[in-house]
């Protein structure tokens, strides 16, 4: 961990130090390393959440990538993370493949899926 130091001028009076503005530009927040490996694009799409305590639902997505996708649950779904379910999309022309997913985040608007591979 880093720590910041201010230069600070002698106290004019107990308790009360002066900070040069020159130091302050040194609290600038620094954004957080990104660790996504797939861009994601806003797709708002229907898919079907599969497992077998919940039975099978339809649910919109938020956003998807090439790694997986982002269920807008709200509060209707309470698994952990690690759980591996299945979806499929809805609405298609013919029926879509079940894909294999694991929840590996949860917020309050809903969970975030990883694509697992049958590998």
């Amino acid at each position: 961990m880093k720590w910041l130091s201010l230069p600070v001028s002698k106290p004019p009076m107990d308790g009360c130090f002066i900070v040069s503005l020159s130091s302050l530009s040194l609290l600038k927040k620094t954004p957080m390393e990104e660790k996504r490996q797939h861009v994601r694009t806003t797709v708002s799409a229907r898919v079907k959440l599969m497992h077998p305590s919940l039975g099978s639902r339809p649910f919109k997505t938020r956003d998807m990538s090439h790694g997986g996708l982002f269920l807008m649950t709200g509060d209707q779904v309470d698994l952990p993370l690690g759980t591996e379910v299945s979806i499929q999309a809805l609405d298609m022309f013919e029926e879509a493949p079940i894909v294999k997913a694991k929840i590996v985040r949860v917020e309050s608007q809903g969970i975030a899926l990883q694509f697992v591979s049958d590998e």
